[in-house]
């Protein structure tokens, strides 16, 4: 069937071959009209030369050759391909589409995608995990620098709180085996009463202590010795001797006078402490003074003061008001209660008469 496409429509390869056609017909159309008018070459070859015998040689008798020559490709055919009539015998039929290896091309573009996808996945993920490990370096950071500026401030009081009345100085744990130690647990029920903040209890807690003994020098007016006959507590024995301070160390030695601004000489709260139950337990009986019983304070000058009893009490750790130096009384003697328990103190106080 002849291509009835125009000219315009057509391939340079159609047209050269097309071109060709018309060539090799107009070629046949010349030998045909020669061969009417007598004017053909004769198809018969000429003779060749007879052979000189003389200088004949032998020459090989075989007379086939072997070569390999390659198999003809086939052709496909192509529906979008010109094909002129005269070539259709050498195409072959159009083969069926190899369903096998498209398929194997859709498996591996599908791979190809998902492997993509996977890499995008990935790189997502690393991006979180970069934004996860910067907050992370920030909120440490932060933390660094908030403990960095606890460290550096200086604790300071709170200004309704005074150190030096937290707890009732002489608190202490009773153990058996003689290593009594300083009751730390009532600093720290205090704390948590006042809700003071963690940064200022260690510095409240040292000045509390250090509030408990004297820098200056001794004074005359200081109180140096104590006699209660009722519990048999006499200057000459040496359990009525006075240190100065109310701390612990001072307390091993016997009976403290705490640092709360009063003297002899002025007239205001002495405060007297002592155990109850170890360092020789001079305040053991302390409860046993009754209303009226009288107490003389030596001072260190030499001068003797007398005082008569007056009240008794039982209070928790934290009740400090009774340290107060201008409370009305004019002497208080304090120890630690109930006997090897020491969760309160015993309070007796007393008024000057001479």
């Amino acid at each position: 069937m002849r291509d009835k496409r125009p000219v315009d429509e057509l391939s340079i390869e159609e047209l050269e071959r097309i071109l060709a056609l018309r060539k090799r017909e107009q070629r046949i159309a010349r030998a045909q009209q020669a061969r009417h008018r007598g004017r053909t070459i004769s198809d018969a070859p000429e003779p060749l030369p007879q052979p000189n015998v003389a200088t004949a040689i032998e020459i090989p008798t075989e007379t086939q050759s072997h070569i390999e020559i390659a198999p003809t490709p086939k052709r496909t055919y192509d529906p979008d391909t010109v094909v002129f009539v005269d070539e259709l015998d050498e195409i072959d039929q159009a083969k069926t589409p190899d369903l096998t290896k498209q398929l194997t091309n859709w498996g591996l573009l599908a791979i190809e995608i998902v492997a993509v996808l996977g890499l995008l996945f990935v790189l997502y993920q690393g991006f979180l995990g970069l934004q996860s490990i910067e907050s992370s370096k920030q909120a440490l950071r932060e933390d660094s620098n908030r403990i960095q500026a606890a460290r550096q401030t200086t604790p300071t009081p709170l200004p309704d709180l005074a150190p030096t009345a937290l707890v009732l100085p002489g608190g202490h744990v009773y153990r058996e085996d003689g290593n009594h130690t300083y009751n730390l647990a009532e600093y720290e029920a205090v704390f948590e009463q006042q809700r003071i903040p963690e940064n200022l209890r260690p510095a409240l807690q040292q000045q509390a202590s250090i509030s408990l003994t004297f820098t200056e020098p001794p004074q005359a007016t200081d109180p140096i010795a104590i006699e209660i006959p009722r519990l048999g507590i006499d200057r000459a024995s040496g359990k009525g001797n006075i240190s100065r301070g109310a701390d612990w160390e001072t307390l091993t030695n016997g009976l403290g006078w705490y640092n709360n601004g009063a003297n002899l000489a002025n007239g205001k709260n002495i405060v007297i402490v002592g155990h109850n139950d170890i360092y020789g337990e001079i305040f053991k009986n302390l409860g046993d003074l009754e209303v009226g019983d009288e107490i003389t304070i030596y001072g260190n000058s030499g001068q003797r003061y007398t005082y008569r009893v007056t009240d008794e009490r039982i209070v928790w750790p934290n009740e400090v008001s009774v340290l107060d130096p201008n409370s009305g009384a004019g002497l208080t003697l304090i120890t630690c209660y109930p006997y090897r328990v020491n969760d309160r103190r015993l309070v007796v106080f007393a008024e000057r008469i001479n």
